[in-house]
């Protein structure tokens, strides 16, 4: 009895290696087949939030150069709020010989453009920040899988 008691306990024993053997298996097998999937998911969502990247980097760039421009026609802007006969907001003097004008070509960056270029400029950092947010999850999904012996290796 003894006997058949102790074989009873290897014979268990050996199911249990060989049910771990399997759940490992079958753990392998479903780290292979995400990894997979998951690779193609964090590409893509890096690829997204570099191509988001550029947008808010292009339109951050628009609206510095907006800026700039409207400091630049800053003496036009004052001088087209000029009246003859009334005080200069800059010098003071009443006569105004020679006011400042635009560019030939160029028109008014007005308070509105700069404003507008600001929120889309806000708005595109916003859509980058959530892209790149989302390309470091995938990305430490992928590296999760990989550890897991996703990558085959």
């Amino acid at each position: 009895m003894t006997r058949e008691l102790e074989s009873l306990r290897q014979q268990a024993s050996r199911r249990q290696s060989a049910q771990e053997e399997v759940d490992r298996a079958r753990a392998l097998t479903h780290a292979v087949s995400e990894y997979a999937q998951a690779s193609v998911t964090a590409s893509e969502s890096e690829a997204e939030a570099v191509r988001l990247r550029g947008t808010y980097q292009d339109l951050r760039q628009a609206w510095q150069d907006l800026q700039q421009r409207r400091l630049d026609q800053a003496a036009a802007e004052l001088a087209g709020r000029l009246e003859d006969g009334q005080g200069c907001p800059v010098c003071g003097s009443s006569v105004h010989p020679a006011p400042a004008a635009l560019p030939d070509g160029e028109s008014a960056v007005t308070k509105q453009d700069e404003d507008e270029a600001r929120r889309l400029t806000r708005s595109a950092e916003t859509a980058y920040e959530a892209a790149r947010l989302q390309a470091d999850r995938d990305n430490l999904r992928l590296a999760e899988l990989r550890i897991q012996g996703g990558d085959g290796d």
